[in-house]
């Protein structure tokens, strides 16, 4: 009788386990952070295009354990949200990493920022219009791209500039992203942050919220090249924008270190960033977006790219849920 019964639970936890995950998910994302959520925004809630699916990969990664694991994640509106409350209430959009120049304290010209901003009403909505082709989109990112690089060489952006603009920034860390980077450098699992942001300004910012753990963390984004002395920037690494993130950017020496992490969690906010693993061989993957603006529009695009899709700005739960069941 016993033994039945053991039998019985047994079989009867394994249709149960993934049901609560679920459903647990959802209200964790209910009960999160919402200081992006006005009279503009709903509360946070999750979208997972194929429960059965995303149930069967979600216990496949945390069978295999830590050891097989790595974390590919985007940074502006992934690790960061998109959204910040202000003093009075309202929201204002989370400062990425290519606008560390327009806070005070990096001290730009008025012009600086107008220009910034007019690349940024231009190409911004081309950049999320679900209905333009791929091909149309890439020579406007690199257009974009090359145009904002150019303004940073143009009014002298130096390192020291870069650090003062860091300290000003209008940004937040995503719920539960500290924590997630604080296990994955606890549990030794490699995480790339492949961004088309400016990696020297993750880099400041991660410093200066003890956040930067070079021991795990591999960052391949768009990287300020200084003369010696940080006054004068020489150029750049090789160009990076939304649509072509792609993983030989880590180099082939990252990726032969861990040829035998064949199981990845990948992080992202746009269509762009679900292809970040393209040309690696896994067994699993597990896709995890960050949904914030034109919801509707771009939702259907999403359901088709991502396993999950974590609307309105909510946190990291049912990632560092995954971690600490390892």
């Amino acid at each position: 009788m016993w033994a039945l019964s053991e039998v019985f639970t047994t079989e009867f936890l394994k249709y149960l386990v993934p049901a609560v995950v679920t459903v647990g998910a959802y209200y964790y994302l209910r009960s999160g952070n919402k200081a992006g959520s006005s009279d503009k925004t709903k509360a946070p809630r999750i979208v997972i295009p194929n429960k059965e699916e995303y149930n069967r990969k979600r216990k496949k990664i945390i069978a295999a354990g830590k050891d097989k694991l790595l974390v590919l994640t985007d940074f502006d509106q992934t690790l960061t949200r998109y959204w910040i409350t202000k003093p009075d209430g309202s929201r204002e959009r989370s400062s990425p990493t290519h606008g560390v120049l327009l806070s005070k304290e990096a001290n730009m010209p008025a012009s600086y920022k107008e220009r910034t901003t007019a690349l940024l009403n231009k190409y911004y909505p081309h950049e999320i219009d679900p209905n333009l082709p791929l091909e149309k989109k890439i020579p406007l990112m690199e257009a974009w791209w090359n145009g904002a690089h150019d303004l940073l060489i143009e009014y002298g952006a130096t390192a020291e500039k870069i650090r003062l603009g860091v300290r000003g920034m209008k940004f937040k860390m995503r719920e539960g992203a500290s924590e997630l980077l604080d296990t994955l450098k606890e549990m030794k699992v490699p995480a790339v942050i492949m961004s088309a942001g400016i990696g020297n300004v993750i880099v400041e910012i991660l410093k200066m919220l003890n956040l930067y753990y070079p021991t795990n963390q591999t960052i391949v984004a768009n990287m300020i090249q200084y003369s010696k002395d940080g006054t004068k920037i020489e150029g750049f690494s090789e160009l990076i924008h939304t649509f072509n993130k792609h993983s030989r950017y880590a180099g082939t020496d990252f990726w032969h270190t861990h040829r035998n992490r064949r199981n990845i969690i990948l992080l992202g906010d746009s269509a762009g960033d679900s292809q970040m693993a393209d040309g690696l061989e896994f067994n699993e993957i597990l896709k995890v977006a960050f949904l914030n603006v034109r919801i509707e529009s771009r939702l259907p695009e999403f359901k088709k790219k991502y396993d999950v899709i974590i609307l309105n700005d909510g946190n990291m739960e049912i990632v560092t849920d995954i971690l600490r069941e390892m």
